[in-house]
């Protein structure tokens, strides 16, 4: 991921969870909550970190399917779809279809397919960052994607649905609410 971020002359900022820890998502949030102390103080940490940045929009993974069925990054997009910031949300749909031909699909029906023509090289570039996840192999197959096959596909998640996912955060705002309007009765 640092190498990632050097080539894209970008910061990168770490939780320091462990990575790889379990074959489902639900697993991974138990380590990840394990670590840092309970479900709220892992949401926390994520909503900090987030906030600390100050990203003008998130793209993140579909926790559904994470485009290439990984959990960690599943995990991620199940925390980052329920923290219910007040930041624009992008997910990534692509799914990988890794059997020769290679082939990127979208990973839901209403996805919106982008032209990468112009930007193969850089995911090609990205992905060589990555050498834990892509084999050699695995990246020439991507590099030879016809052009008229280099698409990726993502999903602009309307706000309500942040909200959605966040019942968490209905709580939390509801319990703000309150106390404001009780100090305000109080004066």
């Amino acid at each position: 991921m640092r190498r990632a971020g050097e080539l894209f002359k970008a910061d990168v900022m770490f939780l320091e969870l462990p990575d790889g820890t379990a074959k489902e998502p639900e697993e991974v949030l138990r380590a990840w909550e394990e670590r840092a102390g309970g479900a709220a103080a892992l949401r926390e940490q994520f909503r900090s970190k987030i906030l600390q940045f100050r990203p003008d929009r998130i793209v993140t993974f579909d926790r559904r399917h994470g485009c290439t069925w990984h959990a960690d990054h599943r995990a991620v997009a199940k925390i980052v779809q329920r923290l219910a910031l007040p930041i624009p949300v992008t997910l990534a749909e692509s799914r990988t279809d890794l059997e020769p031909p290679v082939r990127f699909v979208p990973g839901i029906a209403d996805a919106t397919r982008i032209d990468a023509r112009h930007t193969w090289d850089w995911l090609v570039r990205t992905m060589e960052c990555h050498e834990s996840q892509f084999s050699p192999e695995l990246l020439a197959m991507v590099r030879d994607v016809p052009d008229e096959e280099r698409a990726v596909w993502l999903q602009h998640l309307p706000r309500w649905r942040s909200w959605h996912h966040g019942a968490g955060n209905v709580v939390r705002v509801w319990q703000q609410l309150k106390s404001h309007v009780r100090d305000r009765i109080r004066r």
